[in-house]
């Protein structure tokens, strides 16, 4: 029945951009570009969209096949936590600046180093991050911290957005599900993308790996 839901979920999330880069194609073919620039760029700009949501979802489907089919045999080696810290930091500083969001880091002195799958630690934290700068409110902060226990390291991603409601903490590592649109309204900016739904799910089979 899973397979079944994923497979049901997953056309579904793939026709709707489809339909809609194929509506957008076949009204274009009918317009006067000098006559009609305007509405040209309006479609024009609807194909950028929904085509970089077709990207996205290949993106995360193709991870999470690629840890699936896997399973445990990530190979890991030492990594810098300052390191991978600061470039955490660089890939999302665009993001974290168009959003007007504050960044912390801390406990990187008593974490010098970590024994892990670089990729599977990069794709959790960019998972986490990214749904923090979406649905934390301009003025917010994103924070990272670093804690040492005997044996393991934990690494925490805070924000000061709006949260997940209680009742739908259980369901957010399901595939494509996504919190109701109210959280996205509260967490909505002007040109943030819409998720995939599959972000969640990504870092809990990613955790798994590890």
């Amino acid at each position: 029945k899973v397979r079944s839901d994923f497979v049901t979920n997953a056309s579904h999330e793939l026709r709707t951009p489809v339909a809609a880069i194929r509506g957008a194609v076949e009204t274009l073919l009918t317009l006067d570009f000098s006559r009609d620039a305007s509405a040209a760029r309006r479609f024009v700009e609807m194909i950028e969209r929904h085509s970089g949501r077709l990207e996205s979802l290949a993106g995360d489907l193709l991870e999470l096949s690629r840890i699936e089919s896997q399973g445990g045999r990530f190979s890991p080696s030492s990594l810098s936590v300052a390191k991978l810290s600061a470039d955490l930091h660089e890939r999302w500083r665009d993001g974290l600046e168009a959003g007007g969001l504050s960044w912390s880091c801390r406990g990187l002195d008593t974490c010098p180093m970590v024994r892990a799958n670089a990729h599977l630690v990069d794709l959790i934290l960019d998972n986490l991050v990214d749904n923090a700068i979406k649905f934390t409110p301009s003025g917010g902060r994103i924070g990272v911290v670093w804690r040492k226990s005997p044996g393991w390291i934990e690494v925490e991603v805070s924000d000061t957005g709006c949260g997940i409601p209680i009742a739908d903490q259980e369901r957010v590592f399901e595939r494509f599900y996504q919190v109701a649109t109210a959280r996205s309204e509260i967490g909505g900016r002007d040109g943030v993308r819409r998720g995939t739904g599959l972000g969640l799910s990504i870092v809990r089979h990613a955790a798994a790996a590890l």
